[in-house]
């Protein structure tokens, strides 16, 4: 009888917990009678305001030789002088964005994130997606973006820590010199993190590079290009969704099941933030910059142009996001998908004191589709970046100048496994779009069984198919790669697709609707890590996987 007792408790405790359980995970209540939120859509560039001149990022000072910290902090910054207020953000060091890492090849580096954030978070979390049920709110881990780093300093998404907790991440910075970022990587709330505030330039320098005689100090600037929408008091707007037009919240889905807030399948903002800056402009001497770009739209792919009268200048690039091209590539408008680095010069030097010349992006107000039919952003919003204003001669006879030859990391060769993996779309539960990943024809959760376990040492080329109708930026982590080419899905190459400037090194590759991309990489560290879509809506919903760097056991071998 006392046995028959127990066990019926135990099944009450059971039953009480799992049922406690199940109502986090759920769709939490719906508020009644509230009318779906809207950003304020009048925000507009004024390059005449001294307010508006480009903020250049802080770069971070060590507390001691090779050691940093970095305290994880709710701040806030005006960033348009059309908002009521501030708008409160998540930031490294209490800075958006956050303080610039310097590091030289082959010198090792420790950074310490203290999580110093507060519990709620300042913007609407979904529950319902992985990830995010039935832990805290507000919760961390840094990454740092196109890093060759061991798996347990990468930011494996699992890996978060709440409020009140820290972790130091050891960065050996054993490959080349180039533009690296670190962000936020949390499962299932990275796209509010990132959105929030988080994200930040690593740059990878060596010590002999002044001798390439590219320029440096104030006219090498790093540009940090991202798209945000406000409410009228200046807090961040961050769709409820997915909501159509003219429909009262909540939201109820073709299922009949209410859900508050929910995920969106994309975000893209009605303002331009350069360096946490709205439309910014920057004063220019006539003279040769090198400007480090990052695209760190949450969706948003960029196409960008710089516009002088009547005519455009070239955008020489000499860097993609792992290290230089072979040879400096003049193009006049650059694709830059989300979390995409290009490295270019732009020479200054023929225009008369009194130019202006406007950054220009013709990329589209929503999904990349088709590269060759693109609709181009509204004109007076996001079709503008920042305007350059030459406002006086070069102040010294600077040597500098765009270099004919670099120094490129090596292709590698001798390919020892194909793998084809496939990126797909589909509905979640609650009738809303799902991206998913997995090897060709078997789409996967990112709690399924691991299939991607490249050898360690192995050189593979990965084939990424696309059977979706956009463009997706594909993030491998650990690896640097080259992209060797793109076919359709019946293997037509398509040559026109693989620009001159896009085969140097790369982290991430854009990877167009019903086309086959192809990249080449060495998996040479034991360990766990990801590769996932870089749009940060898909990335939080399932279009993200785990893979295994593992060793062959010799018997086998």
């Amino acid at each position: 009888m006392l046995l028959l007792c127990v066990v019926v408790v135990l099944l009450l405790l059971t039953s009480v917990s799992l049922g406690a359980m199940m109502d986090m995970c759920a769709p939490p209540p719906a508020p009644t009678g509230q009318i779906c939120p809207q950003p304020i859509t009048s925000l507009r560039p004024d390059y005449s305001n001294p307010f508006y001149e480009l903020p250049i990022p802080v770069v971070a000072k060590p507390v001691c030789r090779g050691r940093y910290e970095i305290s994880v902090v709710e701040c806030s910054q005006q960033i348009h002088l059309d908002l009521q207020g501030k708008t409160p953000l998540f930031c490294y060091d209490g800075l958006y964005p956050g303080p610039t890492i310097e590091a030289i090849v082959g010198e090792k580096i420790e950074i310490q994130f203290n999580n110093k954030l507060p519990i709620n978070h300042i913007l609407p979390v979904d529950v319902t997606i992985h990830g995010a049920c039935d832990v805290p709110e507000v919760r961390i881990i840094t990454h740092l973006h196109g890093g060759h780093t061991l798996p347990q300093y990468d930011g494996y998404p699992e890996d978060w820590y709440p409020h009140g907790y820290s972790k130091t991440h050891t960065f050996y910075n054993d490959q080349p010199p180039t533009t690296l970022w670190y962000h936020d990587h949390a499962l299932g709330i990275t796209r509010l993190n990132v959105y929030a505030g988080l994200a930040a330039f690593y740059i990878l320098r060596e010590r002999n590079e002044p001798s390439l005689l590219l320029p440096h100090h104030q006219y090498e600037v790093p540009l940090v290009i991202q798209d945000r929408s406000f409410y009228e008091s200046g807090v961040l707007f961050y769709p409820y969704g997915p909501v159509p037009p003219d429909v009262n919240c909540p939201y109820t889905t073709t299922e009949g099941t209410t859900i508050w807030p929910s995920g969106v399948p994309e975000f893209f903002g009605n303002t331009i933030l350069v360096n946490g800056k709205a439309w910014p402009f920057m004063n220019v001497e006539s003279r040769l910059y090198r400007f480090r770009l990052l695209n760190g739209c949450d969706s948003r792919s960029l196409i960008l142009k710089l516009s002088y009268g009547n005519s455009y200048l070239p955008i020489n690039v000499i860097g993609s996001d792992q290290g230089f091209l072979t040879h400096p590539v003049a193009v006049q408008e650059l694709l830059m998908g989300p979390s995409e680095r290009y490295d270019i010069l732009v020479d200054f030097s023929d225009l008369p004191v009194g130019s202006e010349i406007l950054l220009k992006n013709i990329g589209p107000d929503g999904p990349l589709m088709k590269l060759d039919m693109v609709e181009a952003a509204d004109t007076a919003t996001t079709g503008q970046v920042m305007l350059f204003k030459v406002t006086a001669p070069a102040k010294d006879s600077s040597r500098s100048k765009i270099p004919t030859q670099l120094d490129s990391p090596p292709i590698p060769t001798a390919v020892t496994n194909t793998r084809r993996v496939e990126l797909f779309e589909s509905q979640d539960m609650y009738g809303r779009l799902k991206l998913m990943l997995g090897p060709e024809g078997s789409p996967m959760n990112w709690d399924d069984p691991i299939t991607e376990n490249p050898e360690l040492g192995s050189v593979e080329k990965w084939q990424i198919i696309n059977t979706t109708p956009d463009t997706h930026p594909i993030h491998l982590h650990l690896v640097r790669f080259f992209i060797t080419g793109f076919t359709t899905l019946d293997g037509t190459p398509l040559p026109q697709f693989l620009l001159d400037h896009q085969r140097g090194p790369k982290d991430v590759v854009m990877v167009p609707p019903q086309t086959v991309a192809s990249v080449v990489a060495q998996f040479d560290i034991l360990g766990r890590y990801v590769w996932h879509c870089h749009i940060l809506e898909h990335e939080d919903n399932e279009m993200m996987r785990p893979f295994d760097v593992i060793k062959v056991p010799e018997e086998l071998l």
